[in-house]
């Protein structure tokens, strides 16, 4: 059931309900649920400005294209070699210029671990924690590695720190019912596993892990109902056809034949190349995998960068994530959040655009490039996004509000 390492699976890709809005400060576009969503106070202080403003930004050249990358990692025919050097280069350039900073070593302790240093990442992990014992990513870090090398005990400890210091981390509730199940307390994981799933119904993982909790507990009619629901999410999925047959066959014989179809058709199934589990480690096996290590290590740098007022090392690492990787969501969401901060809204654009092209059917993303547009003076274009976006999701209020309030900027 484990993730791989801070890494940010389909749920980044989910849409979120926007916030409601506080007050009449101008709002930024943030992130929720995997998708940038726009506050509607924002659309309504920014479409309500856009009327006075021209359409150029007075922050930012619209001429301005997208920063060019160079060097082979960055091109389309990269190999895992040159993927491995540019991930190496832009982590000890960080700690060349930051050398006693918490979030550097932590940097190079994730790119030991999937370059496949375990000894290396523990050591550093340890250090970071050694210079402050509230260190999340070390804590987090610890935890995954004792989990992959079955101290489960350890790993369960670690887990519960890091909650301690990050609440809202979305990755430890899912391993620590690894933790527990493995240390024969599967009840115990239940809740937690409940408490994913009233987040996002739709969490393949967490549905899987659930439904296997359940039959080791030798709960049948709930395993079976979990496991339902996984094969509506995932219908061609070999482990919820799997868990679906065995909770069938186990409630008798009303079921049996039931269980004898899903079971053919779990057979009929090709294995999946990229089993949904949380027991995945990212590394530098192939092209694929290389790409999204590098993608979390740049975006991990950006961070580190960011949090020291590096404005530009840190666009400069976010540019080379989606750069390595054309079809990641995670760090377009991150870059254009970024450039929308420090209203370079025409940067902002670009990527929320390259966003809508990638997942054509999120609806989040076809109104964020409409409120973009109106803010810059487009109200037409505006107005033509935030109506696909109402189109692909029509019971969102906030959609219908920004149309009013472009309509009404107009």
């Amino acid at each position: 059931m484990k993730k791989h390492l801070n890494a940010e699976t389909d749920r980044n890709r989910r849409r979120g309900s926007a916030a409601s809005p506080v007050s009449l400060r101008p709002r930024r576009l943030v992130l929720a649920g995997g998708a940038i969503v726009v506050v509607a106070v924002t659309a309504y202080w920014w479409l309500a400005s856009s009327v006075r403003l021209s359409p150029r930004s007075a922050h930012e050249d619209p001429d301005v294209a997208a920063p060019l990358l160079t060097g082979p990692a960055f091109s389309p025919q990269a190999t895992i070699a040159d993927l491995k050097q540019a991930a190496t280069e832009a982590a000890d350039e960080l700690s060349a210029k930051y050398p006693n900073l918490l979030g550097a070593w932590n940097v190079q302790a994730m790119l030991a671990f999937h370059l496949g240093n375990t000894p290396e990442a523990k050591r550093l992990w340890g250090e970071c924690l050694t210079a402050d014992s509230q260190s999340g990513d070390a804590l987090y870090g610890l935890g995954y590695i004792a989990l992959l090398e079955g101290d489960n005990e350890q790993a369960l400890e670690r887990f519960q720190a890091t909650l301690a210091v990050n609440p809202q981390d979305e990755r430890i509730p899912l391993l620590l019912a690894e933790c527990l199940t493995h240390l024969g307390r599967p009840e115990e994981a239940v809740p937690l596993l409940q408490q994913q799933l009233e987040k996002n119904p739709h969490d393949l993982v967490v549905l899987l892990a659930l439904g296997q909790v359940h039959l080791d507990l030798k709960q049948y009619e709930q395993s079976r109902d979990i496991f339902e629901r996984a094969i509506r999410v995932s219908p061609n999925n070999r482990v919820a056809c799997y868990g679906l047959a065995r909770s069938l066959a186990r409630l008798g014989k009303a079921e049996r034949e039931k269980a004898r179809q899903v079971m053919a058709q779990f057979k009929g199934l090709v294995a999946d190349e990229r089993q949904e589990s949380s027991t995945r480690v990212l590394s530098f096996d192939d092209l694929g995998k290389g790409r999204e290590v590098a993608v979390l290590i740049f975006r991990e740098i950006a961070k580190v960068y960011v949090a020291q007022g590096d404005q530009w090392k840190a666009e400069e690492a976010w540019m080379k994530a989606t750069a390595v990787d054309p079809h990641n969501v995670s760090s377009r969401l991150e870059l254009a959040a970024f450039y929308e901060q420090h209203e370079r809204l025409h940067a902002a654009l670009r990527v929320c655009l390259e966003l809508r092209n990638i997942e054509p059917t999120n609806a989040a993303y076809w109104s964020n490039v409409g409120v973009l547009q109106a803010r810059l003076g487009r109200h037409d274009d505006g107005l033509a996004a935030v109506e696909e976006a109402i189109k692909l999701d029509p019971v969102n209020s906030e959609y219908r509000r920004a149309r009013e309030l472009i309509l009404s900027a107009k």
